[in-house]
């Protein structure tokens, strides 16, 4: 058989987007679904992880009987999708909580610890990025500091398109 299907799978702060796209660039199928971003505390912005992948199944379903391809004719799958935040799993991979996505404000006391210790240029020289709210490393530390026992059971972090991938 042929492999001469695409597959994009974006995993989005509001909705999961899958399209199927044939090697010539001819779009054949796409599929989204919705999710909500919870704010349970002003400033606070979390999502589900297991509702990201329940969406890619989804939407991957609903686009390949849309098209009507086999997966064997599948030559690649592309992910992309949201790029900071934080998602807490334990030693069998299971999350610990809801997702702090790129959006969230908790953490802005531990970004200007960080700053405040180590100076823009040390953090710069480190990285060679900026530190805001709602990226790993200021997620983490709030974690570590106001939710210690599941920061103690934690056993990896992953990024949200990281999480969405290994699901």
């Amino acid at each position: 058989m042929n492999r001469d299907v695409l597959v994009g799978i974006d995993l989005g702060t509001s909705s999961t987007k899958t399209v199927l796209i044939a090697e010539n660039g001819h779009l054949l199928a796409s599929a989204s679904r919705e999710y909500p971003v919870d704010t349970p505390r002003p400033g606070w912005a979390e999502q589900d992880p297991e509702s990201w992948v329940r969406a890619a199944v989804e939407t991957v379903r609903q686009a390949s009987a849309q098209s009507g391809v086999s997966p064997d004719r599948i030559a690649a799958i592309g992910l992309s999708g949201q790029m900071h935040g934080m998602v807490s799993l334990d030693a069998t991979g299971n999350p610990l909580g809801p997702a702090i996505i790129w959006a969230d404000q908790r953490s802005r006391d531990q970004v200007a610890r960080v700053y405040r210790e180590l100076g823009t240029q040390r953090l710069g020289q480190w990285t060679g990025n900026p530190l805001a709210t709602g990226f790993m490393l200021a997620s983490w530390l709030w974690l570590r500091e106001q939710l210690p026992d599941v920061a103690k059971t934690t056993a990896h972090l992953l990024l949200p398109r990281t999480t969405f991938a290994s699901g």
